[in-house]
C-alpha cells in the first residue's frame, strides 16, 4: 500500500518512478537504474530497508545516492537503525500529499548534500 500511494504522490511530477516490491529488488533497481533518489520503506520484505541503504552507502559507486526512508512515528529504535544505515533522511508516516510534495521539491532543490535533516 506504502508503494501505491508514494506513486500517487509524485504521478504529477516530472520524475521518473521505478518500483520495487523488496529490499533486494530496489537494490537491484538501484544498481541498474542509478536514481537521483531512493525512497524506502523501513519494513520490507526479503531485505529490509536499513540493509538496502547500508548496501547502497557500501558502494562507492552508489553511496552518493540519497537514501530517504519512510517509517511509523515515534519509534525512536526505527529511527536510529536508519540512521545507523546511512539514511540521509527520514520520512515518518502517515504523511500527508502536501506535506510529501514540499519534502520532496526541497531535498530536489538542496542535493544530496543539504537534505533536511528529518530525525
Amino acid at each position: 500500500m506504502f508503494l501505491e500511494i508514494q506513486k500517487d504522490f509524485l504521478k504529477m511530477s516530472t520524475l521518473t518512478v521505478q518500483c520495487a516490491r523488496d529490499g533486494d529488488e530496489a537494490l537491484g533497481v538501484t544498481k541498474t537504474a542509478r536514481p537521483d533518489l531512493v525512497i524506502m520503506d523501513l519494513h520490507m520484505p526479503v531485505m529490509n530497508g536499513a540493509d538496502c541503504c547500508a548496501a547502497i552507502k557500501a558502494d562507492p559507486e552508489l553511496r552518493s545516492i540519497p537514501v530517504i526512508m519512510a517509517t511509523s512515528a515515534g519509534k525512536v529504535e526505527d529511527h536510529a537503525l536508519c540512521r545507523n544505515a546511512g539514511c540521509d533522511g527520514l520520512l515518518t508516516k502517515p504523511f500527508e500529499r502536501g506535506f510529501f510534495s514540499i519534502w520532496f521539491a526541497a531535498i530536489s532543490r538542496a542535493g544530496p548534500a543539504r537534505i533536511p535533516d528529518t530525525f
